[in-house]
């Protein structure tokens, strides 16, 4: 890998093209491996751009979105979810530009991501349990179970999602400066402060559950 120093000093500000020259021996080389990395970064953000537009075309359908009317809509055309594409990469596009102004908030963003994942794995294995605990009979399973295995994987998902979701909130620098402060924590909490106001406000009157087509 080369010299440590050398990597996280390099006038390229990326330690990771840095640590390509002093493998490859060479620019070229490392100019072809960091290629390979954007190409793959470049292929996996359509697949998420799709996958995320669907996301919120189904939320939008259901009336679980602001804007619902506007983003449910398809292309008369092209029978595409064209809007949800486009508020989506507008979103990213947005998202991105923070960097310029704050690497702070941007840094913070990122790890907003990551903690949003776990919670939403955290919270639907949290309802999980308790049903499984407290009314068992109530439960309709598919054709595959874990039987009481299930149970003891749950409880460990619970404590390592819960681990890793109070750590990702922590600062990666001491000693802490609002410069290098995370602010995910804050962040999270304001997306969750607006949730449940536009729930109250609007939400409750008009979300009525997934549509069944």
């Amino acid at each position: 890998m080369g010299d440590m120093e050398n990597a996280l000093d390099t006038p390229t500000n990326y330690p990771i093209i840095e640590i390509f020259r002093s493998v490859t021996g060479s620019s070229a080389g490392s100019c072809a491996l960091t290629a390979v990395l954007i190409i793959a970064a470049w292929l996996g953000t359509i697949a998420l751009l799709a996958s995320t537009a669907r996301m919120v075309l189904s939320l939008a359908r259901d009336r679980a979105l602001p804007f619902s009317g506007y983003l449910s809509q398809l292309d008369t055309h092209t029978d595409l979810p064209k809007r949800a594409i486009i508020t989506t990469s507008s979103l990213l596009v947005l998202f991105g530009l923070i960097n310029i102004a704050s690497t702070t908030a941007f840094n913070a963003i990122l790890s907003l991501a990551v903690l949003g994942l776990h919670i939403s794995y955290l919270v639907p294995i949290l309802f999980f349990l308790w049903r499984r605990l407290s009314a068992p009979h109530s439960l309709n399973y598919g054709p595959w179970r874990l039987g009481r295995a299930g149970v003891a994987i749950n409880v460990i998902a619970i404590i390592y999602l819960l681990f890793t979701s109070i750590f990702m909130v922590f600062p990666s620098y001491q000693p802490i400066t609002p410069s290098n402060m995370n602010y995910a924590s804050l962040i999270f909490g304001f997306g969750w402060l607006m949730s449940v106001v536009f729930w109250i406000v609007r939400g409750r009157k008009e979300y009525d559950g997934p549509a069944v087509l």
